[in-house]
This record gives structure tokens, sequence and C-alpha cells, in this order.
């Protein structure tokens, strides 16, 4: 983007920033929707170079974006990306670079540099191809509402996070969801393609800055989303489509290990504020946790089903019809295979009994979990 220098006041110039931070200039056009591919450096990369190819068969198959734009970020290195756009012309896919080695990082513990790079990246994004909205796929590994920084967690053998397989560049989900608001920028969705994302206090941490939240509340495997056939359901606003043909390519491939729900964050609220009524007195003491859904299989879990929990604790029966209805309004879409494929405590298969979509990590007796799980914004939404 050219501009013209004046010379101006320091303080001009920081209140000039503070307005044109993370929001496009009017002289651009606005196409329809911008979506967003962030991908952070993960040790994924060849899955993730896969994935941008998978991307762009999609695209040619459905013959082209159709006044929709599609941006990627995708980091690599820790401390380097590359920013294009996939665009449509002479009946095929092309790479219009935006910014070649931009310098940007993550570092799971220095929160304001990491912060301070989201909104850059943003800024970037919005300025190049601003749009009437926007929505989002996050690749990457994922380990739930687990904080940035986490080394290991109980029996886990493959450390995940949002970000990198280690704790030097991994990034706090509140961070990045402050940074997207602080942008002024609302998603139409966040897809998560990663482990473990689909649960209750990392939705909450989204609920401001996405409509529909769309994520695994188990592990994911390699390959992530079949792009190639999600691409027309991804710019059509399509939640159910995505989830069922995420599902039925693992089935297809023989990997019959999936999950993926569709939730309206417009309900979080409102789950929270039940959720507190039946915290505040209404939890069964004779309900056994171990008789619960985990989607984790740790020898101490930490991922139980939303639904099984709630209405297998709450003893007040009127409370429970109220978290039923508002369960159906928050998740508006969940497809599960009979079973779900888990890296922790040995690589292990686990029968689905029931499954509801969202994860919770509030019963959780791993001692590990308890003290961070106490600092998430969910939890002292629901629990004052």
């Amino acid at each position: 983007m050219r501009r013209t220098v004046f010379f101006i006041t320091a303080t001009l110039l920081l209140a000039l920033m503070a307005l044109t931070a993370c929001h496009s200039y009017d002289e651009e056009p606005k196409s329809h929707e911008t979506l967003i591919f962030f991908f952070p450096y993960s040790g994924l990369e060849w899955y993730i170079e896969e994935n941008i190819s998978a991307v762009k068969k999609g695209i040619e198959q459905r013959g082209g974006l159709q006044g929709q734009r599609v941006v990627v970020f995708q980091a690599r290195s820790t401390t380097t990306a590359n920013l294009f756009e996939i665009v449509w012309k002479n009946e095929q896919c092309v790479t219009m670079e935006i910014v070649h080695n931009m310098q940007v990082a993550f570092p799971g513990k220095d929160h304001t540099t990491a912060a301070e790079n989201i909104m850059k990246v943003m800024t970037q994004i919005t300025a190049y191809a601003p749009a009437e909205k926007y929505s989002m796929v996050i690749g990457s590994h994922g380990s739930a509402w687990l904080p940035s920084g986490v080394r290991r967690l109980e029996d886990m053998n493959i450390q995940k996070s949002f970000g990198t397989a280690t704790t030097d560049y991994q990034i706090d989900n509140a961070v990045f969801a402050k940074a997207l608001k602080d942008c002024g920028i609302h998603l139409e969705y966040i897809l998560f393609d990663a482990c473990y994302m689909g649960n209750m206090e990392t939705l909450y941490d989204f609920k401001d800055v996405c409509t529909y939240f769309i994520s695994s509340p188990t592990e994911v495997l390699n390959t992530g989303v079949p792009y190639q056939n999600a691409m027309d359901a991804m710019l059509t606003h399509n939640y159910r489509m995505i989830a069922d043909m995420f599902c039925d390519y693992y089935i297809a491939e023989g990997k019959p290990y999936a999950t993926m729900s569709v939730a309206d964050c417009r309900h979080a609220d409102a789950m929270a504020d039940i959720a507190r009524r039946i915290n505040a007195g209404t939890l069964s003491a004779t309900a056994k946790l171990s008789e619960i859904q985990n989607f984790d299989g740790m020898y101490a879990p930490v991922l139980y089903d939303l639904n099984d929990y709630f209405t297998t604790f709450c003893t007040d029966e009127s409370l429970k019809r109220e978290f039923t209805t508002c369960m159906a309004s928050l998740v508006t879409y969940e497809r599960h295979t009979p079973r779900f494929y888990t890296s922790f405590a040995d690589y292990h298969i686990v029968t689905i009994d029931t499954c509801c979509g969202l994860t919770l990590s509030q019963p959780t007796e791993n001692i590990n979990a308890q003290p961070m799980l106490r600092e998430t914004a969910w939890w002292k939404a629901t629990h004052q």
C-alpha cells in the first residue's frame, strides 16, 4: 500500500496509527468475503503444503472464487512467514505474493510480542484484501484450552499446542482472540484444523470474535481437513457439510477416527449463566465421573463431554431442561465416528458412547490441569 509521508508530530502519528490499525483503507474496493488461512509454525509444514495444494484443487473444482478472496499466512520458520493470495485467473489458481519473509514470531510466554505480531498480520491482510466479512481457518497443533508454554500434562506423549509441538512458539487462545478483537475483526466463523479445540473453555475465549466456532473435541489426524472436498462448503458457509465431509473423508480412507462440531457463539453467555447456576449447588455428590465420556484417553482425563457431564451431575430437573434447550442452540451440528484415536497414555483407540461436540474440563481430577483451569475465562464466569 503506497502512502505519502508527511512531517507530523509523534502524537498525531500515533493517533493516525490507532485509527488505521487492522482496518482496510477506504480506497481499496471491498470483496464480499475474505477467507483467511492462518498457518503458524507448527512442525507440520509438509502437511500444510499439502493442505494449500488441496485448497487450490477445491477452488478449481468449484470453478473459481465467485467474488470471494482467499489469503494465506504461512510460517516458514519460527520467525518468518509468507503472506499470499490464491487468485482465480485464466481458469486456474495462481499465487499472488503479498509479503515475502515477513518477520513475525509468536513466542509462547511473551504475550505482548505475540499479540503485536498477530495484529501485524491482520493489518496486512485487511489492508490488502478488505471485505464485507471475514472467516478464518487455523491449522496447527492444538491443546484445547491449555495456556501457551505448558511443557507437559500428566502422561502426554506428544506435546500439542495452538502453534508448535513444543512450548517455545505457542499462541495462547485468549491472546489471539483479544488481538482479533483489538483489530476490530469479527469473523463469520473460525475453523480450527487442530487437535482438541472443540471445548467450552476455548469457545468461550473466542465467543466475541466469531459467530460460528467449528472444531474437533478429539485428536485430528495429520492430514487435517480435506480441503479439496470441503472448499465449496467453506466458501458457501455450509457448516454441516464441512463436518460431514471431514468425517466421511477419514471413513473412506480407512481411518474412521474423526469428530467435528459447529457451535453458535451467540449462545455461549447463556450457557455460562446456566452452568454457573448448576455449579452453585445442584451438582450430584453420588454421580460417578468415571462413567462420563472423556475425549483424551489419559489416565487422569481432562476433557469430558459437556452434555454428558451436566445432564448426569445436575440434580435440578428444571435447570437440566434449561441446559438441554440451550445446548441445542449452542451446538447446531456435530458429527462423530464410533471411535476416536488418541496419542495420550500410549497410542490407542477409544469408543465413543456419547458426543455432543464440545468437551468440558471442569470435573477433571488431573492435578496438573486444575490450577490452570481456574484461570480460564469460562471457569471465572461459571464459578462466581
